[in-house]
């Protein structure tokens, strides 16, 4: 039993149940919908962002036989075609053993 709010875990909607909801939520409009925002709010917003680190960059893949440095798997793959994509994410993540050079390093 739960005390609500968690949702289903591995619950596959069938195409009915989906087709179901479409309808029912076709011609509804959302609440915020033409509402504008004031220069002062946006101001505030972007005030909240402005200093802090972008966590998306923080991270690089140092090849450990070569000392190469890279921004992410994309351009570590063009260097190792031997590995898929798929493979050199798991390694990474350490989903997978890793059998390759390859290691990621928190700035």
């Amino acid at each position: 039993m739960t005390d609500g709010g968690e949702g289903s875990i591995n619950r596959k909607q069938t195409q009915l149940a989906k087709d179901k909801i479409s309808m029912a939520n076709k011609g509804n409009v959302s609440a915020r919908k033409g509402i504008k925002l004031s220069k002062e709010i946006i101001d505030k917003m972007s005030n909240t962002k402005t200093g802090k680190p972008n966590l998306k960059i923080r991270k690089v893949i140092i090849d450990t036989k070569t000392n190469k440095l890279y921004s992410g798997v994309k351009e570590a793959h063009k260097d190792f075609p031997e590995y898929s994509l798929s493979t050199l994410y798991s390694y990474l993540n350490g989903n997978k053993k890793n059998r390759s050079s390859l290691l990621t390093y928190t700035l």
